[in-house]
This record gives structure tokens, C-alpha cells and sequence, in this order.
């Protein structure tokens, strides 16, 4: 794929062009040059259904090209019916052992969308008590699904296409998002007894939350921009005022601000600020889920010692976050060093290799690119922020 500016001025911006009308934004006409590279952008970005569907009645689209991207579309629409399918389940059997819980995500904002199969997602996610952890979790083995794996915030499950994502914390590695959502149940709205929702604006002030972590840890791409996009035009009502005000008490409003702007420019035919250009091209060049060399440089950037303190604070979770991954370790806290131990050999032997994969990339990253990466997170507000 090519790549450089010279993308994002022509590439980029003919598929912004193409999706936007499908979901209520501003009707530009464009030209394209090169059917394959905006395929392949527009997969890295997950959003390859929506392109699609701009593209499938024009006549220069190479049959070839047309028929893999058609693929990809009916495969992500059987997946999300599985999906539909298979949360209807869980949430059922939640509800049954009297488990609370609340879905979240993507499951949330597709019926936003014009259409369902304009947003896809990979797994279904819900937060749930924490206290229910074991129950919760033995809930999901009798309904067929089998682990696969768990971290700080959450433990996934498997079972044929569908992965669900049963999350017992909101965010760690956040301090001052952690406080934020210390008390969240008693903020929610129940639409059962045990089943809740968000009000719209406390979705909106998480899928902004979710969305920064993403952007400060390993970058974010464009459908995180198209769902703010989509979600404001879908919500006119919202409350701005609030959400305004939370967002800057947890120190988020500019980051906030900086996302309705591109939302604009990328789908609402604004034009671009100038200052908001390296911001832009930090989403464009990331993907739907970032890039391991930002994860690690914008990790490294934040942790007290520089480099040496990076790499001992992976190599050395504090105990917070070991007992939230390893639950285990509650019962007896003084083996903090042999659960340790244990992540080491991992890290040489097992899941956990890409430790030594973190050394030699944060090793690689040059002072410009790290000097690059610090200015975006300036301009948003987020340098330093975990």
C-alpha cells in the first residue's frame, strides 16, 4: 500500500468522501484513481462494508476487487447475527442468575447506523458486577462459549465466529478514570432488574473515554471518528452542557472538542484546521486498533525512569493491576513475586513474548517520531494524561 502524504491528500480523503453520504454527512463528488489501495485503507480502518456499499454500482470497480470486498461484507454480516443472536443469550442467562450487567460499545451505536451492516464490530461487550467474577464466568462456560483470556479489564469468549467480552472494570491504568466510574452502577438507568443502560450522554462521555485510551496508548482510526459523527446527528437533544462539563473535570474536553472537529471535517465537509493536521494524520495512519510502534513509544513517554521505567513497569505490574488479571493472587498478596515470575517466563517461553518484542521496538523508535507522537498528544491535552 502506498503511503506518505501524499495518501492522505488524495486516498484518505476520496474514501472520507465515499462513506460520508451513507451516514448523513455532505455529498462530495471524487475520483478514483486506485480501487486497490482504498480497499486496503479502507480495511485497516474497518470500515471496508461501507466502501463497499458506496462502491458496488460503479462500473470501474475491478470485478476481482468487487467481489472480495462483497465477501468481507455478507462474512461481517453473518457475524453480526450470530452476534445478535448470541447476546440475546447471554444477556437472557445474566438475567436469569441475577447477574447486572450493561452492553456496551458497538452492540449500542449499530442501530444508530442507517443500516446495521454499516457497523461492524468484532465482539459483543458488556460490563457486569464484578463481584458475580467466578459465576460470571462459569455462566459462559455452560453456555458453550470457551475462554480466551483475560487482562486487567476484562475476560474474552469464544464460541465459533462470536467473541463476547465480559469487562469487570471500565478502564485501569487510568487513575483519574477509574475514580471517575468508582461508583457507576448508581448512575446507570435499569431497563430490568438487572439488565442497564447509559443515559446518552453518559454513552457519549464513555465512548470518548474509551476512544482517548485508545488514541493515547496505541492510536485509533476513522470509525472512531464516524461514530461521534453518526452518534451527535443521531442525538440532536443531547445535553452538551453536561457532557462538557464532565469531560473537562476528568481532563478530556479537548480531546473531546478535537474529535467533534474532525467528525465535521471528515464527513460534514468542514475544512480542515491547519493545527489539526498532525492529529488527522496520527488517526489515518493508525488502523482501527493502532500500531504496536505508537503503543509502546506513547507508553514509554509516560512512565516515570524514561525507557528503564517502562520496561520495569511491564516487566513489574504493580499489584493492583497483577490481582485484577490474576484473581487468584488476592488470597495470598505476598506471592506478588512469584506471579511476577511466572509473566517472565511467559514473556520468554509463552503468550507473553512480545515483551521482548516491546525492547527491540521501543529501541527502534527514532527522537523525531517520538518527538511527532509527544506534539499530538500535547495538542489534544493528553500528554502525561495516565
Amino acid at each position: 500500500m502506498k503511503e506518505g502524504r501524499d495518501v492522505y491528500e488524495k486516498e484518505y480523503q476520496t474514501l472520507l468522501a465515499l462513506i460520508a453520504p451513507l451516514c448523513g454527512g455532505v455529498k462530495r463528488d471524487v475520483q478514483v484513481e486506485d480501487y486497490k489501495t482504498l480497499c486496503l485503507m479502507a480495511k485497516k480502518h474497518s470500515v471496508a462494508n461501507l466502501l463497499y456499499l458506496a462502491l458496488k454500482d460503479d462500473p470501474a470497480f475491478p470485478a476481482d476487487l468487487r467481489a472480495a470486498m462483497e465477501a468481507l461484507l455478507f462474512t461481517s454480516m453473518r457475524q453480526q447475527v450470530a452476534q445478535e443472536y448470541e447476546a440475546g443469550r447471554v444477556f437472557s442467562a445474566l438475567e436469569k442468575a441475577g447477574i447486572r450487567f450493561l452492553p456496551m460499545k458497538g452492540i449500542v451505536l449499530r442501530p444508530l447506523y442507517p443500516a446495521p451492516e454499516m457497523r461492524i464490530s468484532c465482539d459483543v461487550d458488556l460490563f457486569y458486577d464484578k463481584a458475580e467474577r467466578e459465576r460470571a464466568g462459569e455462566l459462559m462456560l455452560s453456555l458453550g462459549y470457551q475462554s480466551d483470556g483475560a487482562d486487567a479489564n476484562h475476560e474474552g469468549f469464544v464460541k465459533g465466529p462470536v467473541s463476547i467480552e465480559l469487562h469487570h472494570n471500565l478502564m485501569t491504568h487510568f487513575p483519574t478514570i477509574d475514580a471517575y466510574y468508582e461508583d457507576l452502577w448508581s448512575r446507570l438507568i435499569p431497563e430490568s432488574d438487572y439488565r442497564f443502560r447509559m443515559s446518552d450522554e453518559d454513552f457519549y462521555i464513555y465512548s470518548t473515554i474509551h476512544t482517548m485510551k485508545h488514541f493515547a496508548v496505541g492510536g485509533t482510526g476513522i470509525r472512531s471518528v464516524l461514530d461521534v459523527f453518526v452518534f451527535l446527528h443521531a442525538k440532536p437533544a443531547l445535553d452538551m452542557a453536561y457532557v462538557e462539563h464532565e469531560l473537562a473535570s476528568i481532563g478530556l474536553l479537548e480531546f473531546h472538542r478535537t474529535l467533534l472537529t474532525l467528525s465535521e471535517v471528515y464527513f460534514g465537509g468542514q475544512e480542515m484546521p491547519s493545527d489539526l493536521q498532525p492529529v488527522s494524520d496520527y488517526i489515518l495512519g493508525s488502523g482501527t486498533y493502532g500500531k504496536f510502534s505508537q503503543f509502546v513509544a506513547n507508553t514509554a513517554a509516560v512512565s516515570k525512569g524514561g525507557r528503564l521505567g517502562y520496561f520495569a513497569s511491564r516487566a513489574f505490574p504493580p499489584y493492583r493491576i497483577m490481582a485484577e488479571k490474576y484473581p487468584s493472587l488476592r488470597r495470598f498478596p505476598p506471592a506478588l513475586p512469584f506471579y511476577w515470575a511466572g509473566r517472565l517466563l511467559r514473556a520468554a517461553f509463552g503468550r507473553e513474548r512480545s515483551l521482548s518484542r516491546e525492547v527491540k521496538t521501543a529501541n527502534a523508535v527514532s527522537k523525531a517520531e517520538q518527538k511527532r507522537l509527544d506534539g499530538v498528544m500535547d495538542r489534544v491535552g493528553l500528554r502525561g494524561y495516565r
